[in-house]
């Protein structure tokens, strides 16, 4: 009883270093992206770049990263990497819709055509998600409609006899 109490509260323990250690990585990556947004917005830009491209690769998943490098990009003249991470950025955005990220506040200081192209790629990833729902349930329903066939009519079945059928003839109201 001893030893399996023992091992219970050690299997705990573990678990809770892996939430920590979970929870440290996104500490570290919330630092790096504010870092890279206080070099982006002091004109830095190569810093910029170089501290958001380590949040990118230490595995963040936060679209704000990708939206700011993507910005760091075509502040230093490449706008094909900043079009990927636009992308990316609004891909991530939408493919998960329970991360609640504070994006449009983030990107309050960005105006002009820079935030009016980032629009469009957040317009247009919207858009397609929305089409991917919809898509999916449209096959969800047709599905359904297919298999309604067999799971509620039965061609072979006779339809349930009439209740006076089985009763017979009431009697004569007289009687």
């Amino acid at each position: 009883m001893v030893r399996k109490l023992a091992l219970c509260t050690a299997a705990l323990m573990m678990l809770g270093l892996v939430g920590l250690r979970a929870r440290a990585q996104e500490t570290l990556l919330a630092e790096l992206y504010g870092q890279g947004v206080h070099a982006f917005f002091a004109g830095d830009y190569e810093q910029a770049h170089e501290t958001l491209t380590a949040a990118v690769k230490q595995g963040s998943t936060d679209p704000r990263c990708y939206y700011f490098r993507a910005l760091t990009y075509k502040r230093l003249g490449r706008p094909d990497e900043a079009k990927v991470d636009f992308e990316k950025g609004a891909k991530l955005e939408t493919d998960n819709p329970e991360r609640l990220y504070s994006v449009s506040l983030s990107l309050q200081r960005v105006q002009g055509p820079q935030r009016l192209e980032l629009e469009r790629y957040r317009q247009s990833a919207r858009v397609a998600a929305r089409m991917q729902r919809v898509k999916a349930k449209r096959a969800r329903y047709e599905a359904q409609k297919r298999a309604e066939e067999d799971v509620l009519r039965d061609p072979d079945r006779q339809p349930p006899a009439k209740a006076q059928d089985l009763l017979g003839q009431p009697p004569p109201a007289d009687s």
